[in-house]
């Protein structure tokens, strides 16, 4: 029921004719049938609490989770960032902390999603059950100081730093893909024309 004319966007990237692309999109959608669309979902209610779910497993699975901004929201690049510092990889505040200096968990990160009524940001860590306690404890430390302390100025720039960083392997990654891509059309597709324009 979402998949109407009034709810879809296409999006084309690259060396293309847009006669050409009208022509297929048309051709694939047009015989959609206009209707209205259907109600969205109301945001979600929160609220507080602390809940014990009972399983016969090897090992314990502790979660926060607090309501996140839409994927509209303005603060949701400040999510993103407090993401990152509090639980974003190894370089990360409870990572450094519960991870790697008391040897708590096995595996500690956080999570940060947007949608477009609603958010969910959140802890996750996975530890051994006598390790449960005092993780949950530098847990709630963690998220206590950066209430009342914010993020530091180290912090920011080490986000800053890693975040361009990020961006700029993903750069590079689609350049070799591409690069790959071509070469394999060059030399499977097109061997004649690749050996002659060599020689030229």
């Amino acid at each position: 029921a979402w998949y109407r004319p009034e709810n879809m966007f296409a999006a084309v990237v690259g060396n293309f004719d847009v006669e050409t692309v009208y022509e297929q999109l048309a051709a694939e959608f047009e015989g959609l049938e206009s209707l209205p669309t259907p109600q969205r979902f109301p945001v979600p209610a929160t609220a507080s609490g602390i809940e014990f779910l009972e399983r016969d497993i090897g090992q314990d699975h502790l979660c926060f989770g607090f309501p996140g901004p839409t994927a509209t929201d303005p603060d949701r690049y400040a999510y993103e960032m407090l993401s990152s510092v509090l639980g974003g990889g190894s370089t990360s505040r409870l990572f450094e902390k519960i991870r790697e200096d008391a040897g708590l968990a096995y595996s500690i990160y956080t999570f940060n999603s947007s949608y477009l009524n609603g958010g969910s940001f959140g802890i996750y860590a996975a530890l051994a059950p006598e390790s449960l306690t005092q993780a949950f404890d530098l847990c709630l430390g963690e998220l206590r100081d950066v209430r009342d302390n914010l993020l530091t100025e180290d912090e920011l720039e080490i986000y800053d730093l890693l975040r361009k960083d990020r961006m700029t392997r993903e750069e590079e990654k689609k350049v070799r893909l591409a690069a790959k891509a071509l070469l394999k059309r060059l030399t499977e597709e097109c061997p004649k024309v690749l050996v002659q324009d060599w020689f030229k």
